[in-house]
């Protein structure tokens, strides 16, 4: 995979014997027999392309040029949810001119916590405290996105609401875990 370089066949007199293919970025010229050519996958940045054509009795052309501009890779923006005891982190999927490989995700201090061909990863929720994660898209090639942050406090557990009534010859002693409560901790 990479780029796909393709034209249409020029107007002519005389079959179409090859086309000459100028690669501004590399300086080299390739003679193609087809009318279009792969080319190697690029850094962000714009290339140049001209081509000539050339007829069976070697007249060529005038040089016909395109130019792309190869984009960088989106930055993911994270969010974070807890689902049951799991911390999950999620992104919507990242723009890039080439296919996504996967997305690394590390905590602030760049340590890897993993990696991910989905648009989420999901983890065991770390203990009571703050923790920020920064997720980043690796395309095919090895090119890598900006990182993209999010953060997310596990705090202690609430306090849970208490009843007593009397109940026949003693008192019960009961409560309730108020809701949306995070992971307890210990």
């Amino acid at each position: 995979s990479g780029l796909a370089l393709v034209w249409q066949d020029c107007a002519r007199t005389w079959p179409i014997r090859h086309y000459i293919v100028e690669d501004l970025h590399t300086g080299k010229e390739v003679r193609v027999d087809a009318e279009s050519m792969p080319v190697s996958p690029r850094p962000q940045g714009q290339y140049t392309f001209r081509t000539t054509a050339v007829d069976i009795f070697g007249n060529s052309s005038g040089r016909s040029s395109a130019d792309i501009i190869v984009g960088e890779l989106g930055q993911p923006e994270p969010v974070i949810s807890i689902d049951g005891p799991d911390m999950v982190i999620s992104w919507p999927p990242v723009a890039s001119p080439f296919g996504i490989s996967f997305y690394r995700i590390v905590t602030e201090d760049f340590e890897l916590v993993g990696e991910a061909k989905t648009t989420f990863f999901r983890m065991p929720c770390p203990p009571h405290g703050t923790h920020e994660f920064r997720v980043a898209a690796v395309d095919m090639f090895g090119h890598k996105s900006p990182f993209g942050e999010a953060s997310f406090v596990v705090g202690p557990p609430r306090a849970p609401r208490v009843f007593a009534k009397v109940e026949g010859d003693g008192i019960l002693v009961s409560w309730v875990t108020p809701r949306r409560q995070p992971p307890l901790t210990h």
